[in-house]
């Protein structure tokens, strides 16, 4: 779920930039692979969650020209940097 809540906890504001965090933003990698080269067999292993590996996407999605979203890790990142 989305957070905002107007000063502290998930949402921030830094030099009137709004950084809004979702746990959304992720990425998903096919990892596993089947053996066959087969066309029909490849879309039944696209379509199995298991084959998938998930991480925090680096992107920053800018919705307008003071607020920011990202996932909840960058955006620790980013506090910490600043």
């Amino acid at each position: 779920m989305d957070t905002y809540a107007p000063f502290g906890g998930m949402f921030g504001q830094f030099g009137g930039i709004k950084l809004v965090e979702s746990e959304h933003l992720i990425e998903r990698i096919q990892t596993k692979f089947p053996r066959t080269k087969r066309k029909r067999i490849q879309k039944k292993w696209m379509k199995q969650s298991k084959n998938y590996s998930s991480f925090p996407s680096k992107d920053i999605l800018k919705l307008s020209s003071d607020t920011w979203v990202c996932h909840p890790l960058i955006a620790k990142e980013i506090r910490r940097n600043i």
